[in-house]
């Protein structure tokens, strides 16, 4: 009896494989843990209506904005940091905790109930109640890769959206998009050329989620990297590349705006997100 409601109500020890989450995963013998607790508490973060994320969104936008410098760029108040380009032992435990504090968020990787046969999925979720997705060409895929490379090399005074990054985006944005319904979420592969997911299937109800996804335990990892980070799809590299430094062109997967998103720039490097937030403090202490 205890047994039971320990795996089928705390954790459970689960087998990924398929090619769709790599690099996150390899594709065989993949045995992960897997956390159904805390999404049961609580649920997705925010809420499950679209308008009240929004609301909520705006308002740490706003609380966000005061705390920075004048004349500073307006910066989203979330950063979207690639899971592979958190740092492996800075901030560890205190980003464990707040991933079993909170409800799924972007970021996470979650199993889910397949939407259409019997058997489960692994992805990451992208979007959640209230999110534009929007499916992008390679070519505007490549753009979003070049922008995140340039935007890595400046310090945090130079951040400035890339005017014609911003541009194209927009172009995108205005054409052909979708919300992500209330009570629904965004799902993808983390390896896009190789995933059927919501690109396929459409938003999914958040109740077919069987938990989240905390950590690998087998092949054995060293250094804190079994740990599965909450944080944007990794970032790949061209295979035709040898030397493994070149962003790959042949990007598929979507691009997610966030509910309450109004063209701010979204953060996408380590460095400079901890650079933003030792900025506030020296803010606050004056």
């Amino acid at each position: 009896g205890m047994v039971y409601v320990f795996w089928e109500y705390g954790v459970e020890i689960t087998i990924c494989e398929g090619p769709s989450m790599m690099p996150t995963f390899q594709p065989q013998n993949e045995i992960v843990l897997m956390d159904r607790l805390t999404p049961r508490l609580y649920g997705l973060q925010g809420g499950c209506v679209g308008q009240e994320r929004a609301k909520l969104a705006q308002t740490l936008q706003k609380q966000q904005e005061e705390q920075q410098e004048p004349q500073s760029p307006q910066i989203w108040h979330e950063p979207r940091i690639p899971a592979n380009r958190w740092p492996s032992s800075e901030g560890f435990w205190k980003r464990l905790w707040l991933q079993l504090t909170t409800g799924i968020s972007v970021g996470d990787v979650v199993v889910l109930q397949h939407p259409d046969r019997a058997g489960t999925i692994c992805k990451r979720v992208l979007g959640l109640p209230g999110d534009i997705v929007t499916k992008p060409s390679s070519q505007i895929g490549a753009n979003r890769f070049f922008a995140r490379q340039q935007q890595s090399k400046q310090t945090s005074a130079q951040l400035q959206p890339l005017q014609t990054n911003i541009a194209v985006l927009k172009r995108r944005r205005s054409a052909a998009v979708l919300e992500v319904p209330d009570g629904h979420i965004w799902v993808e592969g983390d390896n896009p050329w190789n995933s059927t997911d919501s690109r396929n299937y459409g938003p999914l109800p958040a109740s077919l989620i069987v938990g989240r996804v905390l950590c690998r335990i087998w092949p054995l990892r060293t250094n804190h990297n079994a740990r599965v980070e909450r944080g944007d799809r990794p970032i790949h590299s061209d295979k035709d590349d040898t030397r493994g430094t070149r962003p790959s062109l042949a990007f598929s997967g979507s691009i997610v705006f966030p509910a309450g998103y109004k063209d701010q720039l979204i953060v996408r490097d380590y460095k400079q997100w901890k650079e933003l937030n030792e900025q506030k403090l020296q803010v606050k202490m004056e």
